[in-house]
């Protein structure tokens, strides 16, 4: 079953980009588009959508993003979104999901991050832009991400098998072929100096990785 998604941006030639980029993806129907608050609203509450991508700003107010995603939250908990903005402010990260943002992604991300952010926060799993990782866990008093000896690769692998991810998912996610999946996580094992991938697993859950997925 695809997930279906809306696009909530005023700037039409973002909302096309962000089309074309997933158009061919087989798993991921854009189902519509909107530009302010009251298309959003009316647009949702008729198309039931899964995944919200909504930018923080809309028409120079500032607030209207965070306004929607509290709003709609409320009355969709079925629907999840996920900010994509320009800004990574703490204040602007920690006012979107405590209004109920399940992602934070910057506006620059590739399309193998959003697609991958898309998938990921279907089924229930927060996700940020790696870049926004701490300004996120400073606002809710959290640590620095762990296993700062991890190259982004190895944490964006470590984070997916900790979130019970198989080698052909982190492949298919990741955009790898299987055998780099392999051979990232024997890199993995080895760097955290642990026996194999299941202690590498533990040792990931126990830092409170595969719930919080950075992308």
């Amino acid at each position: 079953m695809n997930i279906r998604v809306v696009i909530v941006d005023d700037y039409p030639l973002y909302v096309t980009g962000v089309k074309t980029a997933l158009s061919d993806i087989s798993d991921i129907e854009v189902i519509g588009d909107a530009d302010t608050v009251a298309a959003t609203v009316e647009l949702c509450r008729e198309s039931r959508p899964d995944i919200v991508l909504v930018d923080l700003e809309l028409h120079s107010d500032p607030g209207a993003g965070v306004d929607l995603i509290g709003r709609l939250s409320a009355e969709l908990p079925q629907t999840r979104f996920v900010v994509l903005s320009q800004y990574r402010g703490r204040s602007k990260i920690a006012a979107a999901v405590t209004a109920g943002a399940c992602g934070f992604l910057h506006k620059e991300s590739s399309r193998s991050v959003l697609v991958q952010a898309i998938r990921a926060v279907a089924e229930g799993i927060h996700v940020l832009d790696p870049s926004l990782g701490d300004h996120f866990r400073e606002a809710f008093g959290q640590p620095p991400r762990p296993f700062p000896e991890l190259s982004d690769r190895l944490h964006q692998v470590l984070e997916l098998l900790a979130a019970g991810y198989g080698y052909s998912r982190i492949a298919d996610t990741l955009h790898l072929a299987p055998g780099t999946v392999r051979n990232l996580v024997t890199q993995l094992v080895h760097t955290l100096g642990v026996r194999n991938k299941e202690e590498a697993v533990v040792l990931a859950k126990e830092r409170g990785l595969g719930t919080h997925l950075q992308v």
